[in-house]
């Protein structure tokens, strides 16, 4: 094992030195483009030759699964068809396709590129031309260590130098050289440009220290914030600022970072601050809301949560708030926040929050979904709870399908919940609605709509979508007796 990554190591590096030089050598040349150009490049070039290591090896053709969306981010296998209406991500590093059903819970940033459907191209954009220098070199870099695996260094050297875009001045009377004056010149060329490459990765900054420079920067801001909170630019920094955190505390390991940079307090602080001011923007104060739940999603090593149970209690009353996106923003923070662990999800209850789902159940579809979608959270913590059980919660099912023609992302989160009971062997409230005629009858009519919709949906689309997911949803919890 220890020889198998000795030999993966050093093969390793010895693709990527040249392609960082590559890179290098071509920059250098245009120097119109700035250094940002070269830092580009280099990540991009990184990731590339790591996708060429960890290919998989050709498989035997089989036949691929059909991809059955719920409401977790599923790995899309190579030539899977998924269904119309799903959200999809790419993962750049593992270079893997991800797709899950809207819940509407898409306010977490995403290190992502934004797609069309899975059957089609990636959505067209228009490209600066430092990106496209970056594809060029990503795709020259993919292409040409296909077949240049057994090498020897020498010859990798003298391919990379002679594959440049532009001849090397050093390089201008190559074919004339004998053998020894070649392999004389490539090495000294080599050499003098690996010091290149390594002044260049210097200047490549890492996710801490713009870490460190965002929570000062948002420090400062605050800091200024009592007597400017009419100051447009003043509260756009402050946005942005926020919303690159997010992105930054996406991974893990830059959480835990975050955290011993003393940036769990300035969050909280943020949300205190811009949550008491008035005058406030609203995208402003969604920003902070949906930037303290990412921090409290990602941070697996916080275990002292009283933080995050005072930052819930701030945010649980933009539940019934008349700004559409704090309402949005505040139900997905309380989900990601109550799904934590039982800890939040007791001080959710003990902070009023059964009374904000039970006003939400009196709003619309869409506050009913954020609803349902809570007392899921909170079932798995509390199953026995009078006031939480999912028989009390699906006793307004009816109703609501009866009023609600054609809400089927309603009847979804309806059905999820039921679902999520069963698993729990929460059998007794299924149960119970099945003993109500009217209920069952009007789930038969569902059912049987939904069947038709799947079947055309199946004829039209040459695949299952989401009408058939909802046809497995029904029976998974109703079984035959809603046929």
């Amino acid at each position: 094992m220890k020889a198998e990554n000795a030999e993966w190591k050093a093969e390793t590096s010895r693709t990527i030195r040249p392609s960082l030089l590559l890179i290098l050598f071509y920059s250098r040349m245009k120097r119109n483009y700035t250094k940002t150009i070269v830092i580009i490049s280099i990540l991009v070039a990184l990731t590339a030759v790591g996708c060429y290591f960890s290919r998989p090896k050709a498989q035997t053709p089989k036949e691929i699964p059909p991809f059955v969306p719920t409401h977790e981010w599923k790995e899309i296998l190579p030539g899977q068809a998924i269904p119309k209406g799903l959200k999809v991500r790419m993962d750049f590093q593992t270079h893997k396709k991800f797709a899950k059903l809207d819940d509407g819970a898409e306010d977490e940033p995403k290190r992502e590129v934004a797609l069309t459907t899975p059957k089609t191209e990636v959505k067209e954009e228009v490209l600066s031309e430092e990106d496209k220098l970056a594809k060029v070199i990503s795709d020259a870099l993919l292409h040409k260590d296909e077949n240049h695996s057994h090498e020897t260094p020498d010859e990798m050297k003298e391919r990379v130098l002679l594959s440049l875009p532009e001849p090397l001045p050093e390089l201008k009377h190559y074919d004339k050289l004998s053998e020894e004056e070649k392999k004389k010149i490539i090495n000294t060329v080599w050499e003098r440009r690996q010091k290149d490459i390594e002044e260049a990765m210097k200047s490549v900054r890492g996710d801490a220290e713009i870490m460190a420079e965002r929570i000062q920067e948002l420090r400062e801001a605050l800091a200024a914030l009592p007597q400017q909170t009419s100051n447009a630019t003043l509260m756009e920094a402050i946005q942005q600022n926020l919303n690159d955190i997010q992105w930054l505390i996406l991974d893990v390991d830059n959480v835990e970072d975050f955290v011993k940079m003393k940036g769990e307090a300035l969050l909280l602080s943020a949300l205190s601050v811009l949550t008491s001011q008035p005058s406030v923007p609203a995208a402003t104060v969604a920003e902070a809301i949906v930037t303290v739940a990412t921090l409290y999603k990602n941070a697996v090593s916080i275990t002292d949560l009283t933080p995050c149970q005072t930052a819930l209690k701030t945010i649980l009353p933009y539940t019934d708030s008349s700004e559409p996106l704090l309402r949005k923003k505040a139900f997905y923070a309380l989900n990601v926040m109550v799904g934590k662990n039982a800890a939040m999800a007791e001080a959710f209850v003990a902070s009023g929050g059964v009374r904000v789902l039970e006003a939400a159940m009196g709003g619309d579809a869409e506050a009913k979904k954020k609803a349902l979608q809570l007392y899921r959270a909170l079932g798995q913590y509390f199953p026995q709870r009078p006031e939480l059980s999912t028989i009390n919660v699906c006793s307004k099912l009816l109703q609501d399908l009866t009023h609600e023609e054609g809400a089927y992302e309603l009847l979804e989160a309806y059905m999820q919940l039921l679902a999520a009971a069963k698993e729990r062997d929460e059998v007794s409230c299924v149960q119970e609605l099945k003993k109500s005629e009217g209920f069952m009858r009007e789930m038969r009519r569902q059912y049987a709509a939904l069947v038709a919709l799947a079947r055309k949906e199946v004829i039209e689309e040459g695949e299952e979508g989401y009408y058939t997911h909802l046809v497995h949803l029904l029976h998974g919890v109703f079984g035959k007796d809603i046929e």
